[in-house]
């Protein structure tokens, strides 16, 4: 585990909570039961639970299961109304300031991460007074009254009338570029928005080394609960479905068939704001069968698959964005619902009240309960794009997705099919009394010029290791 100095904050006294990690796992609970036991108020900070009209499809706790406790920044937008990240970041700071002035305790729970990071670190949002922030959706504005830089300020650089977005990205900011698929349309618009709106590459924001000392960026004093699961793909797996088939028994398909009946039934019309919230696709042919058991049951290994999804993306932000800064999260074992009090209850009850304490000791804190923060520990590489051409140019981004390509069937057919036409050549070459035959590179002219340059190793079986091309990007 690593151990951390105690962050400074600006007002000692101005603390907070969060409670982060994947969906399924308790976050709402802990943080009914946190705001009980330390007078604390709950600041929503799921993006789909801003919405009203689908509190099942968002999850939204029911006022019940609130037990009294205000929650704020909860079902309060329309269905077509889109909150940026200031947006968000601005309302919820006000809500703070609010609770602390009546002397209680802000708990903020929700798994939309960029808006947990948008509250507790400084960021461009705070540098440029005209910026609105990214949409929700991730859409270029095309709004001509909001500030915008000048011309001037962004890199002149010649290019044809007509570019894709991501040729226009790789033009002005080729470092965030080669961290994208091409195909990303939705992160491809959000730097361009960047660019566009601060004048600055998106890749000067989304930079952070592993143990930066990001203290001087805090905006407050707070402590992070970090709900974990073991053996995830198991244990998570069961827990999902048992949400999802609660879901369902509680009204999810009759919900969600009145809330299309109102606002619309094409769904591809529809990918913004809360008509992003999961379900809407995969209750389709419950809707048009709602008798049939077998799409029933279809619905519901959909769902859980789409749940599982959101899951892995939140736990990789949570280890990529997270825990490599300096903000102190402290890992809580949800897995075994029967172990919560032992396991996540009572530690966490412990490290909110002494961390909220007038005369708290830090150090002994962080002795009882350590952090897991990945500070001064590197990080697998999630950003690098790579390209495997052997496989028709296929573009990979991150370490992990690029092992798991190579370690595929289809890459290992592939890869047996250029072993057999180089031999074949070698093989027509000696029959025709060619002493040497060049090795048939896997590396095209066109992708040394595309931004995701693979280097061939020579002298080792024509560039392959192993089984593997050896490509290195040299962004």
């Amino acid at each position: 585990m690593a151990t951390m100095a105690a962050p400074k904050s600006p007002e000692e006294s101005r603390k907070a909570l969060f409670i982060i990690g994947g969906t399924g796992l308790g976050k709402t609970k802990l943080g009914v039961q946190l705001a009980t036991a330390v007078n604390g108020e709950v600041i929503n900070s799921d993006a789909m639970q801003l919405y009203k009209g689908l509190p099942i499809a968002t999850a939204q706790p029911t006022m019940e299961e609130r037990c009294g406790v205000p929650h704020h920044l909860m079902g309060i937008l329309g269905v077509h109304d889109a909150w940026t990240v200031r947006d968000y970041r601005d309302h919820a700071l006000a809500v703070m300031e609010d609770i602390w002035a009546r002397g209680k305790v802000p708990i903020v729970v929700g798994g939309t991460l960029y808006y947990v990071q948008s509250l507790i670190w400084k960021s461009l949002l705070d540098e440029q007074p005209g910026f609105e922030g990214i949409h929700q959706q991730n859409q270029l504005t095309q709004d001509s009254k909001r500030p915008r830089p000048s011309e001037q300020s962004l890199p002149v650089v010649s290019s044809p009338s007509v570019e894709s977005p991501y040729e226009r990205l790789k033009r002005l900011d080729p470092v965030r570029a080669a961290q994208l698929h091409p195909n990303d349309d939705r992160k491809i618009a959000r730097s361009l928005e960047v660019l566009e709106e601060t004048g600055k590459p998106h890749s000067e924001e989304t930079i952070k080394h592993v143990g930066e000392l990001d203290t001087a960026d805090l905006r407050l004093n707070c402590r992070i609960l970090w709900l974990t699961c073991q053996n995830e793909s198991d244990v998570l797996d069961r827990k999902l479905k048992t949400r999802v088939e609660s879901m369902m028994e509680n009204g999810l398909p009759r919900e969600a068939e009145e809330f299309i009946k109102e606002y619309g039934g094409d769904l591809e019309q529809h990918k913004k704001g809360v008509f992003q919230a999961i379900g809407f696709r995969e209750l389709a042919e419950v809707l048009a069968d709602p008798l049939d058991l077998s799409k029933r049951e279809r619905c519901i290994e959909l769902l859980t698959i789409r749940h599982r999804q959101y899951v892995k993306s939140q736990l990789k932000w949570i280890r990529n964005r997270i825990l490599p800064r300096t903000v102190p999260v402290h890992a809580l074992d949800a897995t075994d619902p029967s172990g919560w009090e032992a396991n996540v209850l009572v530690p966490a009850l412990d490290i909110s009240r002494r961390f909220l304490s007038v005369d708290v000791d830090l150090a002994a804190l962080q002795k009882d309960h350590p952090v897991s923060n990945l500070v001064n520990v590197p990080v697998k590489d999630t950003k690098s794009a790579r390209t495997c051409d052997i496989c028709g140019g296929r573009t990979l981004v991150g370490v992990e997705q690029w092992e798991k390509h190579v370690r595929g069937r289809s890459h290992r057919k592939n890869l047996e099919r250029h072993k057999k036409l180089e031999r074949n050549e070698q093989e027509r070459l000696a029959k025709l009394g060619t002493g040497s035959v060049a090795s048939v590179s896997p590396t095209s002219p066109s992708s040394a010029a595309d931004g995701h340059v693979r280097k061939v190793d020579e002298g080792d079986d024509h560039g392959i290791k192993d089984g593997v091309p050896d490509f290195t990007t040299t962004v």
